[in-house]
């Protein structure tokens, strides 16, 4: 009895650590260097007066010169910290035709106030549940 009541609250508690993760799901920003392309989370970000300019509100580190290491490998030679700016803008692809043959790339941008959503993700199930959503306003560049 005490041993079947023992293993009843570690399996209690063993199930409680591969719990659900709620994540914010921000819009991305494509981000270009000598090492290729990476998305960047929009959070950290500013949009300028035109609207047409997202700017980074913290320098980040990019990889101005890289060398190849052999079998499509790279490697960051040289390094700087700069303000990023980007384009405000993102593609949306829509097929057409049978076998998506005929593809449409529509061209879309960011507005100030975004609706983010947040889901609630099992890692287990591989489940993902819309949990709540809110507005984030992208603030103004100086």
């Amino acid at each position: 009895m005490k041993t079947t009541l023992a293993m009843a609250i570690a399996a209690l508690f063993m199930s409680a650590a591969y719990g659900t993760i709620i994540k914010e799901d921000y819009p991305t920003v494509k981000i270009t260097d000598a090492m290729g392309s990476k998305s960047v989370s929009i959070k950290g970000f500013c949009l300028s007066d035109d609207q047409k300019t997202l700017k980074s509100l913290a320098p980040r580190t990019v990889c101005v010169k890289s060398k190849h290491i052999g079998r499509g490998y790279k490697k960051c030679v040289k390094k700087s910290t700069q303000q990023i700016e980007a384009p405000n803008a993102y593609y949306v692809m829509s097929c057409a035709g049978a076998r998506c043959s005929d593809r449409v790339y529509t061209k879309k941008s960011y507005p100030r106030d975004l609706n983010i959503k947040v889901y609630e993700l099992d890692p287990r199930g591989g489940t993902r549940t819309r949990v709540d959503s809110f507005t984030h306003t992208l603030p103004h560049c100086d």
